[in-house]
């Protein structure tokens, strides 16, 4: 997620939480590594195994939680 989108959501959250009466959203960034540890079956079923990180799998997001 691009600076340009991030800042948009805040703003965006902003907005929401001042409109709402009472209400308090809380907002949280999270980043993990989900590549697949080598030796480990594809997807489970499939016979060959992983050798080797060509790319390095990287998960990001953004929690946003809220009164409800």
């Amino acid at each position: 997620m691009n600076q340009r989108n991030v800042v948009l959501v805040l703003l965006l959250c902003g907005l929401i939480g001042g409109r709402a009466r009472g209400s308090d959203f809380q907002l949280t960034t999270f980043s993990a590594d989900v590549t697949i540890p080598i030796g480990h079956r594809c997807m489970g079923v499939l016979e060959t195994k992983a050798k080797r990180v060509l790319d390095p799998l990287l998960a990001r997001g953004l929690v946003i939680l809220g009164a409800d």
